[in-house]
Order: structure tokens, then C-alpha cells, then sequence
């Protein structure tokens, strides 16, 4: 259990000091993430940058990932729950135009539009809150594999076991405080967990430099 999300990037980030010699930047996943990566970012004595990621939520409960869309227009589609919930191209098509709508805007809002500094030959940690389904990981991952990197880890406090299985299978490393067999909600494992606001995440990246 994790006070917040500041300590859970305290702890998260002492089980990451080992690539603090590789001189690498943290790539947070707002708006939660962002508050752990500011964290453990502070531990490695490295560069914060935030990656813009959206869920793709299902028509019957918006919690529930379909997919993930990204900067570069990365998407990523869980065509089994798709196919398993039948969900029209048509709603699928909708619920993607809206989130490309709301990733610009916060892209614009977090980096005044600007694109993330260079990866290459970085590693990269990217940090979340929590990993549930893996939905917005399987989207980050794929954005970041384009840049060319040296190494890719992926950091979160807590995360579902199977879920840490998949994404394993897609980068270098992956790191996770607590892993437990069922996560049927992250904010179970914190006990003060307040939707994080943008002007919070402006003022984390603000402080990081």
C-alpha cells in the first residue's frame, strides 16, 4: 500500500537505481504517472519528459480500455475485447476521433505543442501509476521503440500479473514495486488517490527542469 502517488515514486524509483549511471529520461504517462515519474525522476538525478497517451474506452463503461491511442498517431487495439464486447468499426472510429481531439489539446497544454526531446541512444523508463489492463502501455511502447532508444523499462508501483507478463515480452525490463494476480482497481493499493489535475502535471514538469 502506497501513501500516494509521490511515495509510490519514492519506492518505485530506489528499485530503478541501477540505470541511474545510464543517464536516463523518464518518460511519465499523465496525469498519474507523471506525479510517480517526477518522483523517481528526482531519485536518478534525470530528465522528465511526459508522453501524451489516451484510453480507448468501451461504450458501456469509458474505465474499461479498448485501446490506446498516442502521440504520432501510435494506436493500439485489444481486438479480442473488441470482438468479444462487439463493438462497431463505427463506435471504435468515434471514440478514436475524440481522443485525438483531447491528446492534442493536452499535448498543446503540457509542452506548448512541442514535440519530446530526442530518445535516441536513451534509456527510456516509462513510469505509470499503476498497470491494469496494459492498454496505455501497449500504445507508449510502441511510440517509443520508433526513436530509435538504447534500452526501454517499464516502471509502475503496482500492476496485474498477466498484464506484466505481456509488456515484458515488449521491452527490455520491467520493474513493479507490488504485482498481484487480480487488479480490479489501482487506487485500491493508495490510500489518497485524487484524480491528478493538468495544471499539476504543468507544474511537476515545470519543477523537473
Amino acid at each position: 500500500m502506497f501513501e500516494d502517488r509521490a511515495d509510490a515514486g519514492r519506492k518505485l524509483g530506489k528499485k530503478l537505481l541501477k540505470y541511474k549511471k545510464d543517464n536516463p529520461v523518464v518518460l511519465a504517462l499523465p496525469r498519474g504517472g507523471v506525479e510517480v515519474g517526477y518522483e523517481v525522476a528526482k531519485i536518478l538525478k534525470s530528465s522528465l519528459e511526459v508522453l501524451v497517451v489516451r484510453k480507448l474506452g468501451a461504450p458501456h463503461n469509458r474505465e474499461f480500455a479498448i485501446g490506446a491511442i498516442t502521440e504520432d498517431n501510435v494506436i493500439f487495439i485489444d481486438e479480442d475485447t473488441i470482438n468479444s464486447l462487439n463493438i462497431p468499426q463505427k463506435t471504435l472510429e468515434d471514440a478514436i476521433a475524440i481522443e485525438k481531439k483531447e491528446l492534442k489539446r493536452r499535448v498543446n497544454y503540457y509542452r506548448k505543442g512541442k514535440k519530446i526531446k530526442s530518445l535516441k541512444n536513451k534509456t527510456v523508463i516509462i513510469v505509470d501509476d499503476g498497470l491494469a489492463t496494459g492498454a496505455t502501455a501497449k500504445a507508449a511502447i510502441p511510440y517509443v521503440k520508433t526513436k530509435k532508444t538504447k534500452k526501454i523499462v517499464f516502471a509502475t508501483p503496482v500492476s496485474a500479473r498477466d498484464s506484466l507478463e505481456k509488456i515484458k515480452k515488449m521491452v527490455d525490463n520491467t520493474i513493479s514495486v507490488i504485482t498481484t494476480e487480480y487488479l480490479s482497481s489501482i487506487s485500491e493499493y493508495y490510500r489518497y488517490f485524487p484524480q491528478t489535475q493538468d495544471v499539476n502535471v504543468v507544474i511537476l514538469l515545470d519543477k523537473s527542469k
